[in-house]
């Protein structure tokens, strides 16, 4: 990454969902402007979506197990 720029560490929890609401508006503004932060957003967007879809796998599986009884 030629060009740094602090707020890059947003990138995950804008993806994650972490953000409040002010921060969600700022970090989206910030980007239409930034090649890094966009850069980051768009090279994390893909590991974000696929733990998002390792934690519903998961979910499910838990789901389908039979109760255990103490």
């Amino acid at each position: 990454m030629a060009n740094f720029c602090p707020l890059g560490i947003s990138a995950a929890a804008y993806l994650i969902g972490i953000l409040d609401e002010a921060e969600r508006v700022d970090f989206e503004r910030h980007i239409r402007f930034c090649r890094s932060c966009r850069q980051e957003v768009d090279d994390l967007t893909p590991v974000v979506q696929l733990l998002q879809a390792m934690k519903v796998d998961n979910t499910a599986k838990k789901r389908a197990r039979p109760g255990r009884s103490p």
